[in-house]
Order: structure tokens, then sequence, then C-alpha cells
């Protein structure tokens, strides 16, 4: 029966900037529970259905989505809210509506305006 061959081997030092190349680079990743990062959708001028269609898609990934409207385009989110809770997702859920005011500087007058707006969160 033969002899094992015994390699011992000797640590070569190499200078840091190698040894910076030659080691993987680990990223430590934190536990932290999911958190669920709702999807927005801002209300303009397009078509109502355009935006209930844009809606039902996002379903598919985002449980949670926030309407967001200002100005003459509230009544269209309503709508949209309206629309979506009972034709299309029986099962939708308002979870919360917020409504405020924003000031906006006006070119035309050189003068802040009020602008109302709502953000309407829906929950499947």
């Amino acid at each position: 029966m033969p002899k094992k061959a015994i390699v011992k081997s000797k640590k070569v030092s190499l200078t840091p900037k190698i040894e910076a190349k030659i080691k993987p680079k680990v990223k430590a990743v934190k536990k932290s529970k999911a958190k669920i990062v709702p999807s927005v959708l801002l209300v303009g001028q397009k078509p109502t259905m355009n935006y209930v269609l844009y809606t039902i898609n996002q379903m598919k990934d985002a449980k949670v989505i926030v309407i967001k409207a200002r100005g003459k385009s509230i009544h269209k989110a309503v709508d949209i809210t309206e629309i979506l809770r009972r034709r299309f997702l029986t099962n939708l859920v308002v979870k919360d509506i917020a409504i405020g005011t924003q000031e906006v500087d006006d070119a035309r007058t050189n003068q802040k305006r009020r602008i109302s707006t709502i953000e309407i969160t829906i929950k499947v």
C-alpha cells in the first residue's frame, strides 16, 4: 500500500488591495417583517375605465393601492373606487380616505392657490 503524501501549504500574505479583490463581497441582510408597499395611482384626465383596468392589473402584484387625485379629478377618483368595488372586485375594502389641501403658486396672479386633494386607500 503506497504512503499518502502529506502536503503542507504555506499561508501567503497578500497586500490589502489584492485581498480585497479576492475576498467575496457579502452584504449583511437584516431580517425584518415584510412591509406591504402600496401601489400609487395618480388620477388625471384619461378616461375612467383606463384607471379601472390599470388598478385591476395592479391588484395581481400589490394588495394595497392608493388612489390619489386633486382638484377637478377628485370625482373621478371616487368613481374609480366605486366601479371597482361594485362591478369588478366585490371583496374590495376601502381602508382609508384622506382629504386635504395643497397650496400652489399661481403663475398668472403670483399668489398662492389652495387645491383640494384626496387619497383613497383600497385593499383586496
